[in-house]
């Protein structure tokens, strides 16, 4: 698309991204090649990582190693020092071509990585003890974790919440620009619950010391108890935008929940932050999946009503 309003799909016969099994791309960045895309490809009944490069977005070529055998990769961060793709393991490549999986801290799991000044930032959750929860199930502590690295290869782990609590938290999205970066995620305000888990964002300019900023827990107009997941983070010139959407308690063990897509807006360093209101043009059965801001205007993905969907919107102080 040109404009974000009007899109063509690119047949994967002549994209490349065709193959004798099943594929899917989590992730996407500008670096290498061109452009480098991240995923999964299921093929003979075995899982492997998959890498695809291209020089400008239509065509492309899949790049193998031994390294991505038995594993997947949701997310890719490039900068001048090397790509660094991530999820239950992480790999660096000095161009997206050549690739080595490098050693992590036990308990690595990372749903996104970003790279800032001063190094490469992935955030996820380690588990925790199991607790009983409302329903007399079990549930499993989940902490908010980063991982960091100066040079894409060695890395350390960070609690972003230190207690000897459960706690039940949700952290998918990170942003760097310059020397700071913001993480995105749910901090849960009941013991043993994931459910009434309203958005916590953590901010730390070198790394090493980080603050947490928690929002309050608002009332969803329709949801009972509802959990955010912020999916995206993107900079605008008056600040930041996260996209994601709120997630319905299930009155009952085996109800579904139901989402509806939710904006969270700041014009501060990323300590500051409001929920976007937009009336129904987010609607219910919908979520926003990732953003991005080009030339000043916001377009996030998601999905609607079992479709595919786009939302574009200009910040507005």
């Amino acid at each position: 698309s040109e404009d974000g309003v009007t899109w063509d799909r690119i047949p994967p016969d002549v994209s490349g991204l065709d193959g004798p099994g099943g594929y899917m791309i989590h992730d996407l960045t500008r670096g290498g090649p061109g452009y480098i895309a991240v995923g999964a490809a299921l093929e003979e009944g075995q899982t492997a990582a998959a890498v695809w490069v291209s020089p400008d977005g239509i065509s492309w070529n899949r790049v193998d190693s031994p390294s991505f055998v038995d594993e997947a990769m949701f997310a890719v961060s490039a900068a001048d020092s090397g790509i660094v793709a991530v999820w239950q393991s992480a790999w660096y490549s000095p161009d997206g071509v050549e690739w080595q999986r490098v050693e992590t801290p036990a308990g690595f799991g990372a749903w996104d990585v970003a790279h800032a000044d001063w190094g490469y930032v992935a955030v996820g959750e380690r588990g925790g003890p199991l607790v009983q929860d409302e329903f007399g199930g079990w549930v499993k502590s989940q902490r908010p974790y980063a991982w960091t690295s100066q040079d894409g290869m060695s890395w350390e782990s960070i609690d972003l919440h230190p207690t000897e609590e459960w706690i039940g938290a949700e952290v998918y999205s990170v942003m760097a620009r310059g020397n700071e970066v913001v993480v995105a995620g749910s901090l849960a305000q009941r013991f043993g619950s994931y459910f009434d888990a309203p958005p916590a964002f953590w901010t730390t300019s070198d790394g090493s010391q980080w603050s947490e900023h928690p929002l309050d827990s608002l009332p969803v107009p329709g949801m009972t108890k509802p959990e955010a997941f912020i999916e995206g983070l993107a900079e605008t010139e008056s600040g930041m935008v996260a996209v994601g959407f709120w997630v319905h308690s299930p009155k009952a063990p085996g109800d579904e929940g139901w989402g509806r897509a939710a904006v969270w807006a700041t014009s501060d360093e990323g300590s500051t932050w409001k929920e976007v209101s937009a009336g129904d043009t987010f609607g219910e059965a919908s979520g926003m999946w990732d953003v991005v801001v080009l030339d000043g205007v916001v377009f996030a993905v998601g999905d609607h009503a079992g479709g595919a969907a786009v939302w574009i919107g200009e910040w507005s102080d």
